[in-house]
């Protein structure tokens, strides 16, 4: 009975949020534990109902709708033998919302876990419910038959609505504009203002670095979702505190290790220690990167002037001394910068550059990864100003893919994000490249399979040169059309690319234009292998 009595203070309290987190824990509880619950229906079914019955205001419809569907997981819970008793009132009750309101708004939180409710209810009365459906079949249908306000608007129709922020709008083109009224943002903002300073102080104080991992990821999809914007400058300097209290935290523990390292009683089982304390903090610096991913993938260059703030502790975690795993991250981080700061990340310059050319050579795959892809990233967005050091970092990515271990399992992906970063300085930022001496060897490292991110580069600058019908490609009188289409077909049979993407329907649309050439076509297909011929077959008649 103490926990109906407190249920009954906190309605006339009013303390809502604590309410609605309690009832919603009771029914999670009852769905789970099923008929094992009937131990406590006696005892809570009266607070609920009471919920039911006084919760009546505006600012309680969410929770009378909370307690609406908890009664009713309850009653699905404990079977109808022991709900039975209280079903009469509780429909009494629920219909009581419709009969003497009229119909509830179209936005009305109750109305979706009213017929919910009905639909459970129905379930455990069975026949009985017959005597209900009049009453209840007009909301339903009415829920079922709701559709979005949508209109189709030219462009004159949109210069009366364009400020109306309960539209939003797509362009179908010069003339035309499909419009949705929503009012979802708003729900979705006012969402996120209320998680957010939760999440971030969980973050701030969440000893267990497994849980803070999930925390960090958590806040970096959402900022990835809601995009810019949706931190507030206070929002912001709070995010950019904990991050650099976590990268001091980073620094000092790896600091500490090194120390126990020269104690007298260190030996192997503390070594073993120490080393999973190192993965558990570079799991979390790898979240840090995440954030800061997030941040730049939502404001561009915008975010500059925030990592201002924090730039030395990525700078000081590519400098020789650091463990790999450092150079690594501040890397990738480093990569943000200049694939969505574009030209401006000009001014970072002397922080990445003399790092991305020097871990090119590093022992460590993953480290030579995050160095070759920055140069990619720098070729295609970084602009003209660039194209000198592109340059010189070619002989270097040359390097990596002609390397005799290049192909292995541990070397691919740095090889194949080499090749990719190669296909971009060409593509972009070729200027002061020998285009025509570094072609014919770009050629001979194809075909790529193994980075899905990477390859739709590489193959969309193979498209882009074949239907340019150039002479180094495609050879005298076409005589390297075998070996392109050999490319093409070792591509798809190994699923280098979705069949779906847009340079896949390119390549396609290539194969489809020899295949017009009966003779040539054959030429081709009689020497490729017959997974290689399979998988074109598939692609053309469109079955893969």
């Amino acid at each position: 009975m103490a926990v109906c009595l407190s249920l009954t203070m906190l309605v006339e309290k009013g303390t809502k949020l604590v309410l609605e987190q309690v009832v919603t824990t009771i029914a999670s509880v009852a769905d789970t534990s099923e008929e094992q619950f009937v131990a406590y229906y006696d005892r809570l079914m009266p607070c609920l109902k009471y919920i039911i019955s006084n919760a009546n205001t505006e600012d309680l419809k969410m929770l009378r709708g909370k307690a609406i569907e908890c009664v009713s997981l309850i009653g699905l819970a404990v079977g109808a033998e022991k709900f039975m008793r209280d079903a009469s009132e509780v429909m009494d009750m629920l219909l009581k919302t419709q009969t003497e309101g009229g119909d509830l708004p179209d936005d009305d939180p109750q109305t979706s876990y009213l017929i919910s409710a009905w639909a459970r209810i129905c379930k455990i009365l069975g026949k009985q419910f017959e005597q209900y459906l009049p009453l209840v079949m007009g909301p339903v249908m009415k829920a079922a038959s709701m559709k979005p306000e949508v209109a189709l608007l030219d462009n004159d129709d949109m210069q009366g609505v364009e400020g109306d922020l309960d539209w939003q709008f797509v362009s179908l083109g010069e003339q035309q504009n499909f419009g949705i009224k929503t009012s979802g943002p708003e729900y979705l903002q006012g969402m996120w203002n209320y998680i957010y300073p939760e999440l971030l102080k969980a973050i701030d104080t969440e000893p267990e670095n497994e849980v803070l991992a999930e925390h960090m990821y958590s806040l970096a999809k959402c900022i990835e979702t809601l995009g810019n914007g949706c931190l507030t400058e206070e929002a912001m300097a709070e995010l950019l505190k904990i991050l650099n209290k976590l990268m001091l935290e980073h620094f000092n523990k790896a600091v500490a290790r090194q120390e126990k390292r020269k104690d007298e009683d260190y030996d192997e089982v503390v070594e073993e220690q120490l080393a999973n304390e190192d993965d558990e903090d570079v799991y979390i610096l790898s979240k840090i990167a995440d954030i800061i991913h997030s941040l730049f993938l939502s404001y561009k260059s915008d975010f500059f002037p925030y990592f201002d703030q924090i730039v030395n502790h990525f700078v000081k975690c590519l400098s020789p001394e650091m463990p790999w795993s450092d150079h690594q991250w501040a890397l990738c981080i480093f990569d943000d910068v200049i694939e969505y700061g574009g030209p401006n990340c000009v001014k970072y310059q002397q922080h990445f550059l003399g790092p991305l050319l020097s871990y090119l050579s590093d022992e460590k795959a993953e480290v030579r990864q995050a160095a070759v892809y920055g140069w990619g990233a720098l070729a295609q967005f970084g602009g003209e100003s660039f194209s000198a050091v592109c340059a010189e970092a070619v002989p270097r990515l040359v390097k990596i893919i002609t390397d005799p271990e290049s192909r292995t399992i541990e070397n691919i992906n740095p090889t194949e994000n080499a090749i990719s970063a190669i296909t971009k300085i060409l593509k972009y930022n070729s200027s002061r490249l020998n285009v025509q001496e570094l072609l014919p060897h770009w050629l001979s490292w194809l075909p790529v399979w193994e980075d899905m991110d990477e390859a739709p580069h590489v193959y969309g600058y193979l498209c882009d040169l074949i239907e340019a019908n150039h002479p180094l490609v495609l050879g005298n009188n076409h005589e390297n059309l075998p070996k392109l289409i050999a490319i093409i077909a070792e591509a798809f049979a190994r699923d280098a690319i979705n069949v779906d993407h847009t340079e896949s329907k390119r390549m396609i649309s290539l194969i489809r234009q020899v295949q017009g050439n009966e003779n040539m076509f054959q030429a081709c297909i009689g020497q490729l292998s017959v997974e290689q011929q399979q998988a074109l077959h598939e692609v053309l008649s469109g079955t893969n």
